[in-house]
């Protein structure tokens, strides 16, 4: 099956430090594909999720509490 996932623009997929929407929508593009379906992410345009991506969301900005969020890394 062809699976179109569209995440946010403003994180990449998966995040950094993050662990969002965009941590679900990696979970779920790489479970599917690994299931065997064809999957397509659009999302922000540095994400890096081992699925066949379009596009990206250009000139994409970080809101400051995600930029915070990135930092608390553990």
């Amino acid at each position: 099956m062809r699976i179109g996932l569209i995440a946010p623009p403003s994180l990449p997929v998966p995040p950094l430090g993050y662990g969002g929407t965009e941590a679900m929508i990696h979970a779920l593009a790489t479970s599917l594909a690994a299931a065997g379906h064809s999957v397509v992410l659009a999302a922000a345009a540095d994400s890096t999720c081992p699925v066949e991506r379009i596009g990206g969301f250009a000139g994409r900005s970080v809101p400051p509490w995600a930029k915070q969020a990135q930092n608390c890394r553990t």
